[in-house]
């Protein structure tokens, strides 16, 4: 599809891009991953969404705003 990370796919995919600030219940929130892979998560209000290797599966995670890399509307 042409894109080099998951910033770059969204668009592609025709997800909106958003500012962080303006993020609701449902938007996806890519954040900063290990190796080099980043992490594809769903806002839930003042956390977020998604796996993480220390859960067993789909957990909360309390993340600043600030660290997300970017965010869409669905």
């Amino acid at each position: 599809m042409g894109a080099d990370d998951l910033l770059s796919l969204m668009p592609v995919l025709g997800l909106l891009e958003i500012k962080v600030a303006e993020m609701i219940v449902g938007d996806i929130a890519i954040l900063p991953g290990d190796e080099g892979f980043d992490a594809l998560t769903i806002c839930a209000g003042n956390k977020f969404i998604g796996f993480h290797e220390e859960s067993d599966g789909f957990t909360a995670m309390e993340i600043t705003r600030s660290a997300v890399k970017g965010a869409f509307r669905v």
